[in-house]
């Protein structure tokens, strides 16, 4: 019993103690952020920089000044201009550099902030997404929805030996409309349709598509969501704001890590397919009175489609960086204002942020045929 007792006594006294703890490294130090990541999309690559406000100065956000930027390729350094300061509360620095970038560049980052360590971080740029055999074929009604049909597309390729295994694919779908008008007169004769040339009415990826025999996966590769069209690092902006923590829209991207020789490698991906099809209304002259001044107009709506293949190819950093905002963003608790977006990956030494590189390719232009 006295043991008990003694026990309740000591809970009772932990309780009422109260113990303050400082997080090191975010209490008190003010840190380095740097967001480079190069591709081949853009003639310019963007370098922010900033220094970050620890959580004791929480209220009084630290300015950048007096920073310094150095990015080596193989050995050499690469020259940077300097763009605009970020103003605002969270003033950053942004940097531009016009080198252009090849693939196995081995890149070294070297960017300093007075009173603050000085941030290292080290890249390879990536090969290209290695040129797949592709075929799709149409799927059958999806189990959840007896009136939608898709398209499955299956990627083969050769996972060669220095590649990251790091990849995605987008599938673009254009849209056009071609609208043509009919016109009769049973008086003057005048018969016939007004064509006009057809109009890309929308350009984007592709719905998902949900498979009728939903045991098909993607082979036992790790699915990824993130944004392919907008996927500019350097677009996001240094702030905040609309589209800042909602970036993604839907691709597939997956971690294929290459063996030491090489390989093949399958993926799968299915999205909703669109058939070209045809609206058309226009009277039937020979039902007019032949006495009668008759006039008619008609319409005939022409959609089709046509579609593209996207292929990304990333480092180790962008692409566990970019899988770390979409962990962020299917985060419910930071939805709801509950948590922070944080951000889960760097790959910064003595700093925050991240330092990689990417490359783009594609396909032509095709049509689905039956």
């Amino acid at each position: 019993m006295k043991k008990i007792l003694y026990m309740l006594s000591a809970l009772a006294v932990l309780s009422a103690c109260e113990y303050e703890f400082e997080i090191e490294g975010q209490m008190s130090d003010s840190q380095t952020y740097v967001r480079f990541v190069t591709s081949n999309v853009s003639d310019t690559t963007l370098l922010f920089i900033q220094a970050t406000t620890p959580l004791k100065d929480g209220s009084h956000p630290v300015v950048t000044q007096g920073e310094s930027v150095q990015v080596k390729v193989n050995g050499t350094p690469i020259d940077f201009e300097k763009l605009e300061d970020r103003g605002g509360e969270f003033a950053g620095k942004v940097y531009a550099t016009t080198h252009r970038f090849n693939p196995g560049d081995r890149l070294e980052l070297e960017a300093a902030i007075p009173g603050r360590k000085t941030a290292t971080a080290s890249a390879t740029v990536p090969q290209e997404f290695p040129q797949p055999k592709w075929r799709y074929w149409k799927d059958p009604s999806s189990a959840y929805d007896s009136n939608e049909s898709g398209i499955c597309f299956e990627l083969e390729y050769d996972n060669a030996p220095g590649s990251s295994g790091r990849y995605a694919v987008a599938i673009i779908e254009e849209t056009s409309l071609q609208k043509d008008t009919w016109h009769g007169d049973n008086w003057t004769g005048e018969y016939g349709w007004i064509i006009r040339e057809p109009q890309v009415i929308h350009t984007g990826n592709c719905s998902w598509y949900t498979p009728a025999d939903v045991t098909i996966t993607t082979l036992g590769q790790d699915p990824l969501l993130f944004c392919p069209e907008t996927f500019n690092w350097d677009s996001r902006g240094s702030e905040p704001g609309p589209g800042w923590h909602h970036p993604f829209i839907e691709a597939m991207a997956w971690a294929d890590i290459p063996d030491k020789t090489a390989r093949k490698g399958t993926h799968q991906i299915f999205v909703t397919y669109n058939a070209d099809k045809v609206q058309e209304a226009h009277p039937d002259p020979s039902t007019w009175d032949p006495a009668t001044h008759t006039t008619g107009e008609g319409f005939r709506y022409t959609t089709s489609y046509r579609y593209k293949l996207i292929f990304y190819s990333f480092d180790e950093a962008s692409y566990n960086y970019q899988k770390a905002q979409e962990s962020d963003e299917g985060s419910t608790f930071a939805g709801l204002g509950l948590a922070p977006a944080s951000l889960t990956y760097t790959n910064i030494r003595d700093g925050i942020g991240v330092f990689g590189a990417y490359r783009v390719s594609e396909s032509d232009w095709f049509k689905i045929t039956e």
